[in-house]
């Protein structure tokens, strides 16, 4: 589903946030409207996403592991999702799993990015990358 996951980084923060986030990368499952330059999301559903991984590496991880349990996370007990995440996260920094991405590209290449993965071709994520990661 293109645009489900997005990593950024909170530049921004609205009232009754805590302002220790500023400046923290993190993740949103966004399920539609990820194609975007700013985004606006609940600060109780950011996943804590470590700042040294590349978030190219990162948000397949998010996005893959969220699909097998989504109500859970939305409904239920957040506590094992960021548990399991931060597992996850460091499995990906000590290089013991690695996320299969098909394609990056820049996010102004956002219709090839869709014809591939309408093709059924593709195996793996396909990621796209703002001008600051590409």
């Amino acid at each position: 589903m293109p645009g489900y996951a997005v990593i950024g980084d909170v530049d921004a923060v609205g009232e009754g946030v805590r302002e220790s986030l500023l400046g923290e990368r993190v993740g949103v499952l966004t399920v539609t409207g990820g194609y975007t330059e700013f985004l606006y999301w609940r600060s109780d559903r950011l996943i804590p996403v470590p700042a040294e991984l590349d978030p190219a590496e990162a948000v397949p991880l998010i996005l893959n592991y969220i699909l097998y349990g989504t109500s859970f996370y939305f409904m239920g007990d957040k506590r094992p999702f960021l548990e399991d995440w931060a597992t996850l996260f460091n499995l990906l920094r000590e290089g013991k799993i690695k996320p299969v991405i098909a394609k990056k590209l820049p996010i102004l290449e956002a219709a090839q990015a869709n014809e591939l993965l309408e093709s059924g071709q593709v195996v793996g994520s396909v990621v796209l990358l703002t001008p600051e990661v590409s």
